[in-house]
C-alpha cells in the first residue's frame, strides 16, 4: 500500500492543488484536492491496467461536477428554497430556477486541504469548511472526506459538523466506464431497489412509485437497448430503498470485459445519469454513467427533510463504498 502526493500548481485562490495517488496491490486511485474529486481509478484487467472512471480533462479552469464531491446537498432543491426548524432559506438558483449540488460555491468548486495521509493504509483525509456567506445555507459547516483504497474496493466517508442547524446530504459524482470503450452500451445495470421517483426537469413529480416494466432493473438490463432507443434520457431517474435496508447495496454495473462494479452506501437512494447531455472536454454523451448514492431530489422540501438535517454541535457521517471483481 502507498499514498503519494504531487503538486498540480496553484488554484485561483492561490492555494496549491494537490494530487494524491493511493495504491493497493494492482489498483490505484487518483484524488485531487480541487473538488475533493476522484479523478482516476485503475484496476488490473487481464494483463493491463484499466481506468474505470472517465473524467473531464481540465476540471480546474472549467469547474465540473464530474468526478467531484458534491454538497452541502446533492441534487435538486426546488425553487432554490427550503424551510428548516421554522426558518425559511433562499439559495442560489443555479439550475433553471432551482438549486442543484450545493450551488456554484459548493464542495465541487473548493480546493480541499489534506488533513491526514497514511501511506501504509492507502488513505487520505481531506478537509474543508464553508460558511453561510459563501453558499447561503445556515451555519459554518466543517467537512472531512476520507478515501481509503484496497485492491478490490475504494472506501469513502463524509463526516460533517455545523455551528447551526443545517442540511447535509453529500455524494460523489464519478462517471464509470468499465471497459474503456467509446460508450457504455455494452454495460449491464442492476438496481435492486423497489421504488423510483419520477422527475420532470430534475424535480420530483408525485410520490415514489413501485418499479415496473422498463424501470424495474432488479434483474439487470443491458444499457444498449435503452440508450439507443427514442428516449435517451429515460434512465435519468432516482431509485429509492423501501424502509430500513438489510444491505447497503444500491447497484451493480458490469461490462463485456468481465469487470463488475458494486456500489454500497449508507444513503437510501441512487440517482442515475447517463451523460446523454454531456459536452465537456474528456466527456461526451454516453461515455460514462453516473451512479450517485444520495438522498432523493428535493429532500429539503419533502419527507426526507429530517433525515438530512444536521443539528448544531452534532456530527453525521455518510459513506459510499465501491467494490469490484473480474469475472473468470
Amino acid at each position: 500500500m502507498n499514498a503519494q502526493v504531487k503538486s498540480l500548481g496553484r488554484s485561483k485562490t492561490e492555494r496549491e492543488i494537490k494530487v494524491i495517488t493511493l495504491s493497493a496491490g494492482t489498483s490505484s486511485a487518483e484524488i485531487w484536492t480541487h473538488g475533493g474529486r476522484l479523478h482516476k481509478l485503475e484496476i488490473q484487467v487481464g494483463k493491463k491496467l484499466q481506468s474505470i472512471v472517465v473524467s473531464p480533462s481540465d476540471p480546474v479552469s472549467k469547474p465540473s461536477f464530474a468526478g467531484a464531491s458534491v454538497g452541502r446537498v446533492a441534487n435538486i432543491i426546488k425553487r432554490a428554497q427550503f424551510e428548516f426548524q421554522g426558518k425559511k432559506y433562499s439559495l442560489e438558483d443555479n439550475f433553471n430556477g432551482d438549486h442543484i449540488h450545493g450551488g456554484t460555491r459548493g464542495f465541487h468548486s473548493r480546493n480541499w486541504e489534506v488533513a491526514d495521509i497514511r501511506p501504509d493504509q492507502a488513505m487520505v483525509r481531506l478537509y474543508t469548511r464553508i460558511s453561510t456567506e459563501e453558499d447561503s445555507y445556515p451555519g459554518m459547516l466543517e467537512v472531512t472526506l476520507t478515501y481509503r483504497l484496497e485492491e478490490n474496493a475504494l472506501h469513502t466517508e463524509f463526516r460533517a459538523q455545523s455551528s447551526h442547524n443545517t442540511l447535509f446530504a453529500p455524494t460523489l459524482h464519478p462517471f464509470f466506464n468499465l471497459s474503456g470503450a467509446r460508450n457504455i452500451n455494452d454495460h449491464k445495470l442492476t438496481i435492486p431497489l423497489q421504488y423510483f421517483q419520477k422527475l420532470e426537469d430534475g424535480v420530483p413529480k408525485g410520490r415514489p412509485v413501485a418499479v415496473k416494466g422498463w424501470n424495474d432493473l432488479t434483474k439487470g438490463s443491458k444499457l444498449e437497448s435503452i440508450l439507443t432507443g427514442p428516449r435517451t434520457d429515460i434512465l435519468n431517474l432516482c431509485w429509492i430503498r423501501d424502509g430500513l435496508p438489510s444491505t447497503e447495496h444500491l447497484c451493480s454495473l458490469s461490462a463485456g470485459n468481465g469487470v463488475n462494479l458494486h456500489i454500497h452506501s449508507s444513503m437510501p437512494a441512487l440517482q442515475v445519469y447517463t451523460s446523454n447531455t454531456m459536452k465537456e472536454d474528456g466527456l461526451r454523451a454516453f461515455s460514462g454513467i453516473a451512479l450517485e448514492p444520495e438522498y432523493p431530489p428535493d429532500s429539503a422540501n419533502r419527507v426526507m427533510k429530517n433525515r438530512i438535517g444536521l443539528f448544531a454541535g452534532d456530527a453525521r457521517m455518510e459513506r459510499i463504498i465501491y467494490k469490484w471483481d473480474i469475472a473468470k
